[in-house]
Order: C-alpha cells, then structure tokens, then sequence
C-alpha cells in the first residue's frame, strides 16, 4: 500500500497486509475476531505493544479513535489473574485507551460482538 493509498483510506487494510497481521494472532479465537473486522472493513492491528503492555487487538477508528480488544478471557487469564488484569487495563484506560472484551460478549449466531 502506497503513502497516498493510506491516506485515501487509511482504515482500511488491504488483502496482503491482512494476511501478514493475521498470523500475530496467538488463538483461533481470535483469528476469528480479526477476520470477522476486517471483512467488516475495519483496519486491524494484533498485538499491540503499548508501555509495558500489550493488548490483543487495535482496531482503528476515524479521528485516530483506536479500541483496545482483548479476546481470550477466561481460557488465558482465569479468576487468579482477575485483579492483574483490572488494574492493567485501568492503568491503559488512564492512558487514553477504550476496551473492550470480546470473549465476553458474543451474539446469539456465536460470532463475537463487542
């Protein structure tokens, strides 16, 4: 993708780019989820290193709006990781993130949704 093709849609990614981030996805799960947004159109990044964090998933807004996603839940992070967990994404809060927990929340047809 070219300068001038990013700014002309700068969310979204093209197929190469999809099939190159795709493979930072570290479960099935969220290859899911990755898959699923971008066919949506959305432009994806898979972990994310910010500070002494990372975060599954950034997906890219308009106006530099990003989302924080984390996508394993329960399977990675069980109840004795609970408090570790809250106060990381507190503190990526403070930092200007907004989350949100797709393990969590997944519509009727199965698929993820935030």
């Amino acid at each position: 993708m070219t300068l001038l093709q990013h700014f002309d849609k700068p969310l979204v990614a093209d197929r190469e780019e999809a099939s190159i981030l795709i493979d930072r996805c570290e479960s099935g799960f969220e290859r899911q989820v990755y898959s699923a947004l971008v066919k949506q159109g959305y432009r994806v990044v898979p972990q994310v290193q910010t500070g002494a964090y990372r975060i599954d998933m950034v997906v890219e807004g308009t106006g530099d709006i990003r989302l924080a996603l984390e996508c394993d839940g329960d399977e990675f992070h069980g109840p004795d990781r609970w408090a570790q967990d809250m106060t990381r994404q507190r503190v990526l809060e403070r930092a200007g993130w907004t989350f949100c927990g797709a393990s969590l929340l997944r519509g009727n047809s199965g698929r993820p949704r935030c």
